[in-house]
């Protein structure tokens, strides 16, 4: 029986990675977040890329430029709503991975630099009963035009990492409700401060968490709450996508090092399926028990 316990442990090892930290596990069904696919986007949990344990949150396209796939933290109420200010933000990242995919040859220069994208949701109450929302956004192609890492899981810190240029869509609808958008549709800073349609006249501007909430750009607040998170891929994206994404982080400061969200993506066990080298692994370490036991029964007859 020792030996069996071994040898199991010994293969599944191999299997599945140790966590990292303590975080909070999101499995399927979790009710603090909520799938918002739209058109041919999906998400789900998957054993496709485990990351931290034996699950990841995956997410796909299938080339129409209304894919939409994005995973939302679930609140009660938006407009009261509010884990910290902007301004007190200590520590936001993730880890994502993109599949390598044969569709991404002679793509353009932005679709080879993609990669999965983080939204901050935040409000800034006027006083008047009428707060505005906008969204606070990470997309690598707007800190760095290099093709991306494909295959391989990424950490991104967005507070302190290379890549942390942020770019701000205001009027932006409230995922499921329609509260906040305005009569235009989405507008978007530009460098020159003017807020419309995204041009590529008028680039758009970016910069860090702080930079956006100290007034250091046009048309920030350091009133700014944050009170959602999401997560995903797709909106104009040309092409077929897959990408994952894991260990979710955001905390503010003065919090005693609870964060607002730490989200491991994982799956309840009873639903992984073992790759098939562990199941060799296992069935030769199991090959291996059975013979020790039929040498030791022949050895107590010889006896």
């Amino acid at each position: 029986m020792t030996l069996f316990r071994v040898a199991t442990a010994a293969a599944l090892a191999l299997a599945v990675a140790a966590p990292a930290g303590a975080q909070t596990t999101v499995y399927p069904g979790d009710p603090a977040w909520y799938n918002d696919s739209r058109a041919g986007g999906t998400g789900a949990i998957t054993a496709t890329a485990p990351r931290l344990g034996n699950g990841s949150l995956e997410l796909s396209t299938s080339g129409g430029m209304t894919d939409w796939a994005f995973w939302l933290t679930a609140v009660a109420d938006p407009a009261t709503q509010s884990w910290g200010r902007l301004i007190d933000v200590a520590s936001l990242g993730f880890d994502w991975r993109r599949s390598g995919e044969p569709s991404m040859d002679g793509a353009d220069a932005p679709w080879l630099a993609q990669t999965p994208v983080l939204r901050l949701h935040l409000r800034e109450d006027t006083g008047d009963g009428a707060p505005i929302y906008s969204e606070l956004i990470w997309e690598r192609w707007y800190s760095s035009n290099l093709p991306v890492q494909t295959d391989t899981w990424v950490h991104e810190d967005l507070v302190n990492g290379d890549y942390t240029q942020l770019w701000r869509v205001y009027g932006a609808a409230v995922p499921g409700t329609g509260v906040g958008a305005n009569a235009d549709g989405r507008t978007y800073a530009a460098t020159d401060c003017t807020a419309g349609v995204i041009d590529p006249a008028k680039p758009l501007l970016v910069g860090s968490t702080a930079d956006w909430a100290s007034n250091a750009l046009c048309m920030g607040s350091p009133n700014a709450q944050v009170w959602g998170l999401s997560i995903g891929v797709g909106s104009n994206w040309p092409l077929e996508y897959t990408g994952f994404v894991d260990n979710v982080n955001l905390a503010f400061a003065g919090e005693d090092g609870r964060p607002a969200v730490s989200a491991n993506f994982e799956l309840p066990a009873q639903n992984v399926v073992p790759e098939p080298t562990t199941v060799t692994l296992m069935l030769g370490g199991l090959a291996g028990l059975s013979g020790i036991a039929r040498r030791r029964r022949r050895a107590v007859k010889a006896d």
